[in-house]
């Protein structure tokens, strides 16, 4: 279900992701046991999608059975969809009395400076178009000596960098595997994403709202949407 370009601007070209980024499962090896159950405390199951191979003729079987009309899927007289509780079951992760999360757009500095990174000294074309690549974020973020390596690109101490690691490596997660855009490219806009699924709604007077939030009404419309154009 995963496995489909979902681009969160207004056009795109459906694309399928064939296969892992071996980057991205090296970065998950790299964290040790605490930090991956934190990770997947956030993120569920989504993060077995780094241990799932892609079975496209599959996929592009099942896509001769969706109805767009309907949003089903149509076996002779039989029809299935795909439901929000559903997608929680598989994922493990909780939608009830949970809010939705909308991804929004970022400035290119604004994105940076999320991420603990300088805005003055980093020049990217490619945060102008809402993209960052992988291989960015993994130099800088994946191996233990990326902050030694990049020290002077960053405005934050090594301690919280330690926990921003977390958060970069979500969104990388999300932007390759469950939002994909390009091979290696990474939609900037789900930065917002991530600051919510780690952060308290700093409107809330103090109160502990982490894990307010949920990602599977996101998850679902994405389906539907990549089915349809698909």
């Amino acid at each position: 279900m995963c496995y489909y370009r979902m681009d969160l601007s207004t056009k795109s070209r459906v694309l399928m992701v064939v296969k892992v980024p071996k980057k991205l499962i090296k970065w998950w090896e790299m964290f040790n046991y605490v930090d991956q159950q934190k990770l997947i405390k956030i993120l569920g199951d989504l993060t077995e999608l780094l241990h799932v191979t892609p079975r496209p003729d599959l996929i592009e079987a099942l896509l001769t059975f969706w109805d767009p009309s309907s949003l089903v899927f149509r076996f002779g007289e039989c029809e299935m969809t795909p439901t929000l509780a559903e997608i929680s079951g598989l994922l493990h992760l909780p939608y009830i009395e949970k809010d939705m999360i909308r991804a929004r757009n970022h400035t290119g500095v604004r994105f940076l400076q999320s991420c603990g990174l300088k805005s003055k000294g980093i020049r990217l074309g490619c945060l102008s178009d809402s993209w960052v690549s992988l291989d960015f974020l993994f130099a800088r973020f994946g191996p233990s000596e990326g902050f030694d390596c990049f020290w002077d690109e960053f405005h934050m101490t090594k301690e919280k960098w330690e926990r921003k690691r977390l958060e970069v490596f979500t969104l990388a997660l999300l932007g390759t595997l469950v939002f994909p855009l390009e091979e290696r490219r990474i939609n900037t806009r789900l930065q917002s994403v991530v600051m919510a699924l780690f952060h308290k709604d700093q409107n809330d007077k103090g109160i502990n709202q982490k894990g307010r939030f949920t990602l599977i009404p996101m998850i679902l419309t994405e389906i539907y949407k990549a089915l349809t154009e698909v």
